[in-house]
């Protein structure tokens, strides 16, 4: 009878992107980070992945705000934008948001990319928060999508990613 060979836990790979002076720009692979807001945009859960990639300490997210660990570079319409789209569904055919997302660390020392995804959280088809699921983002995504956000703060509009709105 042949072994079954144990296979190795994926590991949380880093991979530095770009240094400028105000923070190590970097990506995260092979961890799947998980949270739960509120309507509001608070925090009632969040995975150990998710905590500990940002730095905090077990119960330190809860009730802060998701806007909290934005980067500053985030146009603040593609915030209120996800959270639109993603309140649009239903219990049966809830909708979901993708798209990239910069955060910040806890000390501030270090900015994150990831691919978002955002859906909208329903008991007795009525909406009572958001789940929201992080992976890394790619070094080719990330500088594209760092180049259009950068045109969203600058023009204050996007007819793409902000549904034509001023900032």
């Amino acid at each position: 009878m042949a072994r079954k060979k144990k296979l190795a836990k994926p590991a949380m790979v880093e991979q530095e992107v770009k240094k400028s002076e105000k923070c190590i720009y970097k990506v995260m692979n092979d961890k799947i980070m998980l949270a739960e807001v509120t309507l509001d945009k608070k925090f009632t859960y969040v995975n150990r992945s998710f905590r500990n990639f940002l730095g905090y300490e077990k119960g330190e997210l809860t009730g802060m705000s998701f806007e909290e660990i934005l980067h500053s570079d985030m146009p603040k319409c593609l915030c209120e934008r996800a959270f639109e789209v993603a309140s649009q569904g239903n219990s049966y055919h809830p909708a979901i948001w993708e798209g990239w997302i910069k955060s910040r660390n806890k000390d501030n020392s270090n900015c994150f990319w990831n691919t978002v995804f955002l859906q909208g959280i329903y008991r007795e088809n009525k909406l009572v928060g958001f789940s929201i699921l992080k992976r890394g983002a790619s070094k080719e995504k990330i500088e594209s999508i760092s180049e259009i956000y950068q045109e969203i703060k600058k023009t204050g509009k996007s007819k793409n990613f902000c549904g034509n709105i001023d900032i």
